[in-house]
């Protein structure tokens, strides 16, 4: 290997006879295509085909300052206005099997707690289970 860390080009063999590869670490490392950081608009967005519309998260972001919860922030908000889940938010979902209750949660946590409740005062069995996943736990009052 020639050349050292303060050079701007290093060669090496690379493995072939009488082959020699020139890097050139002068450069940056960054192409000539990508724009500059503070050009990139990188708020998140999400969308609802129900209400026809996609909305970025720049207000929970700035506003609510609610970082990495932005997404669930605005689902939640936008469950409580419209009655719907924006797209791909899915949910846990509890059923009770003897009436017509039910409930989505964004957090398996949430769907648990609200099937245990309705089941100790019901005595009403609960079904529980994620939108993506057909697995199914029972919850029945004790």
């Amino acid at each position: 290997m020639q050349g050292g860390r303060g050079g701007a080009s290093q060669q090496r063999q690379d493995g072939r006879a009488d082959n020699t590869v020139v890097a050139d670490d002068s450069d940056s490392g960054s192409p000539a295509d990508v724009p500059p950081a503070e050009d990139v608009d990188d708020t998140p967005t999400i969308a609802c085909t129900r209400c026809d519309n996609e909305w970025d998260l720049s207000y929970e972001l700035d506003e609510l300052h609610t970082g990495n919860q932005a997404v669930e922030q605005f689902a939640l908000d936008h469950k409580r206005h419209t009655g719907h889940f924006p797209d791909e938010v899915e949910t846990w979902r509890a059923a009770c099997r003897h009436c017509p209750e039910r409930s989505e949660h964004l957090g398996e946590r949430g769907a648990f707690r609200w099937a245990e409740t309705h089941a100790r005062h019901t005595r009403h069995a609960v079904t529980v289970h994620h939108a993506t996943d057909d697995e199914t736990t029972l919850v029945e009052s004790e």
